[in-house]
């Protein structure tokens, strides 16, 4: 059963037409939008969905200034220099729950252009109407602009710290996100983008650098992008498959989740790129002493098992290698301080148990994990792993105590036998990380 409110009901029920026919014993029609007045309050009902719909329309805009440490002036001071974000929203188009959303961000509004981002999402719900619920499918359209810090091109622990990379993308993407089950999602769909690798003082950057002994600066490193130029295009198809059965037994999630993600580049572009880029990912947290559910009660015992190979097939430019190490691939490591390659594998385990002092629940747990380039380092144009002289796999052991979703963990360094103590936010792999030393 569907709820919706009276101005997506059928014109028959707003019309207060004789319906009565269509109706089953409980007083409902299968598959069909029925309004609240049209439930009998003496009578039980078995009720399968309820959707609110909200049928205002709001628009919004927002703006945040901020200021940041620049370091880089010519004397060698830390400049602070303005930097801001504007945002804005219009949701609930035409009362359809779309929505048209963007930010533009800077974080230099002395001179924006070398330093701004942006991105415009337009998101388009039930794609094949309201009332036909046998396909729930959305589509998604961004123009993006974005810059990170390349992990490809970063020193390995015996080296002097190489000068940043940053990767720079501009472009458009449009996808249908389809939902087959409430646990199973599938998202395909096309992305056309420019790349373009920058130095630390926003200047295109051709090929990556190191510090030699002498102190001078190696330039001879391997290309930053496929047409050696340092600026790529290039469009390519991409899909991906989410199943995730996971859900939380007092704070702690149990279940599977499956991921599988693939790239296939089009031929479109500089020097007309065709690759496969393809991810697997499996996640498995088990319920050791079968914890019931319920208020006060302490989380499970759970033991989380992960895996996740990625791997790519034809043209492959340095700063779309898979790197290996960071809060996302191994613990105890800087981002890609393992290296860069064509082809990884990572596995992890995870071993937690609940502990109670004075009321207060909490978890203590210990952890190992590994990953592998399969010798596949070699494959990338440049050999980056190789120049900057990084391992190519480790391995790290550490252990720590998690308080709702904080982590305070201690790692050691299998490959340096060195520890580093960290917090991190969330479960196995979760997506934010703050190192303390």
């Amino acid at each position: 059963m569907w709820f919706h409110d009276k101005a997506s009901t059928p014109r028959a029920l707003q019309n207060n037409s004789p319906v009565e026919d269509r109706w089953n014993a409980h007083g409902l029609v299968a598959g069909r939008p029925v309004p609240l007045s049209k439930l009998d309050a003496r009578k039980r009902y078995k009720v399968s969905e309820v959707g609110f719909h909200d049928r205002r329309r709001t628009g919004a805009a927002d703006a945040d200034t901020s200021f940041y440490l620049d370091k880089s002036t010519s004397l060698g001071w830390a400049a602070l220099k303005p930097g801001g974000t504007v945002s804005f929203a219009h949701r609930n188009i035409a009362g359809l729950n779309r929505s048209l959303v963007g930010s533009v961000t800077s974080s230099n509004l002395l001179s924006p252009k070398d330093d701004v981002s942006f991105k415009f999402d337009y998101v388009h719900p039930y794609m094949d109407g309201v009332e036909n619920r046998s396909r729930n499918r959305t589509f998604k359209a961004s123009c993006f602009n974005s810059r990170k810090l390349s992990p490809v091109f970063i020193a390995g622990p015996h080296m002097d710290e190489a000068p940043p990379i940053w990767i720079d993308r501009k472009g458009f993407k449009a996808n249908i996100t389809e939902s087959f089950t409430r646990q199973s999602t599938c998202t395909y769909g096309l992305v056309v983008e420019e790349i373009t690798v920058l130095d630390d003082k926003n200047k295109i950057c051709t090929h990556g650098s190191r510090v030699l002994p002498s102190g001078t600066l190696s330039m001879d490193g391997p290309p930053t992008t496929l047409s050696g130029t340092g600026v790529d295009q290039m469009a390519f198809l991409q899909g991906n498959i989410t199943r995730d059965t996971t859900e939380f037994v007092n704070g702690t999630p149990i279940g599977d989740r499956f991921i599988f993600q693939c790239d296939q580049g089009l031929g479109i572009g500089t020097n007309n790129p065709v690759f496969n880029r393809h991810q697997l990912s499996l996640t498995k947290f088990i319920n050791l002493n079968k914890q019931e559910q319920g208020a006060g009660k302490p989380p499970p015992a759970v033991l989380a098992l992960h895996g996740r190979y990625a791997g790519c097939i034809g043209d492959l430019p340095a700063y779309d290698a898979f790197a290996l190490g960071g809060p996302h691939s191994v613990r105890g490591f800087n981002m890609g301080e393992l290296g860069a390659a064509r082809n990884v594998v990572e596995g992890a385990i995870e071993l937690s148990v609940p502990v109670t002092v004075k009321n207060n629940h909490a978890q203590v747990y210990a952890f190992a994990e590994h990953g592998n380039d399969l010798g596949s380092s070699k494959d990338v144009k440049g050999n980056p792993t190789a120049f900057f002289q990084r391992a190519g796999q480790g391995t790290s052991f550490g252990f720590g105590v998690k308080i709702g979703p904080v982590r305070a963990e201690f790692t050691l360094d299998f490959n340096a036998s060195k520890g580093s103590f960290n917090i991190r936010f969330g479960e196995l792999n979760a997506p934010f990380h703050l190192d303390l030393g």
